[in-house]
Formats: structure tokens, C-alpha cells, sequence
């Protein structure tokens, strides 16, 4: 599965120490969106269509999402949705 990382996910060591199957691919545009940061911790909102959030993406596995999970706080600090970016070299593309 494709991940749209922002924030701390974008600290390549930091995000392969806790993701070992994860596989980074590329730099991608998280438009329509903007950075807010909500009890001290980053996350995404909807706004308007000129907005717009810059991240990575990586290929993940189940176990690495799980992983993911836990150290975000899903479901209480954050929630997932699958979202469509615009990634370099890959054109448009859903991710988590």
C-alpha cells in the first residue's frame, strides 16, 4: 500500500527504524489541504482547493501500517483516509 508521509514521517532514519519493510518512493502534493498542529502533534485538514501539503510517499506493508498506528494514536489522535496526491514522477495517485 502507498503512504503520504508529512511531519515527523518525513525523517527517512526515523521512519525506516520503525517501518523495516517500508520502501521510499518519492516526493508528493497533498492539495486541497493544509499543516495545522493539534494537541502539540501535526496533522491534516481539508480546506480550500489552493492549499496545499508537501510529504513522501513510501510503500508499506500491513505490519509497518500497524506499527503506524501505534505510534500516531489511531484512532484517537489521528484519523486515516485515503487521499489522492500528486506525486513526482508518478502523477497522480491514492494513498493512505
Amino acid at each position: 500500500m502507498i503512504y503520504f508521509a508529512y511531519g515527523s514521517n518525513l525523517h527517512l532514519e526515523q521512519m525506516m527504524r520503525r517501518c523495516p519493510d517500508a520502501q521510499p518512493l518519492t516526493q508528493a502534493i497533498l492539495h486541497g489541504y493544509h499543516l495545522v498542529y493539534r494537541r502539540g502533534v501535526a496533522t491534516v485538514e481539508k480546506v480550500g482547493k489552493h492549499d496545499r501539503v508537501y510529504g513522501a510517499l513510501y510503500r508499506i506493508s500491513k505490519r509497518d501500517l500497524k506499527v503506524l498506528d501505534i505510534y500516531e494514536g489511531y484512532p484517537n489522535l489521528y484519523y486515516r483516509d485515503t487521499v489522492k496526491v500528486e506525486a513526482r514522477g508518478m502523477g497522480s495517485v491514492r494513498a493512505i
